[in-house]
């Protein structure tokens, strides 16, 4: 519940948040929901849980439940796992995509492989008739949290089409990032053009 906490507390600076098996049994979890269900919405907040239906409690229930009371977006994704890293493993690459990207070119390409084709036929057909907190593995393919009917018509108009991998979009390197580098470079171009001066005396 760590992760929650920073983004009940901290949501300027956590925006987008991973919480994976949240533990109902600590003392702290009511602590953290409460924050959820008491204080303003954070808007700005995205949050993905992750749940194994085999021993791993109740938490991840209980925030999606506190976190859809009071209209926060989020995504709840329970897998046949426990608490464990074959759940939490299994889920890091749809969590990351979810949460930070790329965004996939077509909305059919449910594997996200940069072509539309029967293996994500195949993931609609997996995932079809779950009727609330799919994700695009699932076979949600226009973003409505359930897998149905519209989904696999998405598939049917956009089989065949294929992706350069250079074409997905990647989210762009925060502005302090980037300034951190051209810094970094500069300071290197000038030692080297120190050294070099001090090399021609």
């Amino acid at each position: 519940m760590n992760s929650a906490y920073f983004g009940a507390t901290r949501s300027d600076v956590f925006g987008n948040i991973a919480v994976q098996s949240p533990a109902s049994f600590s003392s702290f979890a009511p602590q953290v929901l409460n924050l959820y269900a008491t204080q303003p919405l954070q808007e700005k907040l995205d949050l993905y849980i992750t749940v194994g239906t085999i021993g791993d409690g109740n938490g991840g229930a209980q925030f999606a439940s506190v976190l859809s009371q009071h209209g926060y977006d989020y995504t709840f994704a329970e897998r046949n796992e426990g608490h464990s890293w074959g759940q939490w493993r299994g889920l890091i690459d749809s969590m990351l995509i979810e949460l930070v990207g790329p965004t996939p070119v077509f909305d059919a390409d449910l594997n996200e492989d940069g072509v539309v084709n029967a293996a994500d036929q195949a993931l609609w057909r997996a995932g079809a008739g779950k009727a609330a907190g799919a994700i695009h593995f699932d076979g949600d393919a226009d973003g409505d949290r359930d897998v149905d009917g519209a989904d696999f018509l998405l598939w049917q108009r956009q089989l065949g089409a294929t992706a350069d991998a250079a074409t997905l979009a990647v989210p762009e390197p925060a502005s302090g990032t980037i300034i951190g580098c051209c810094c970094c470079a500069a300071g290197v171009a000038k030692k080297l053009a120190k050294r070099r001066a001090m090399r021609a005396r």
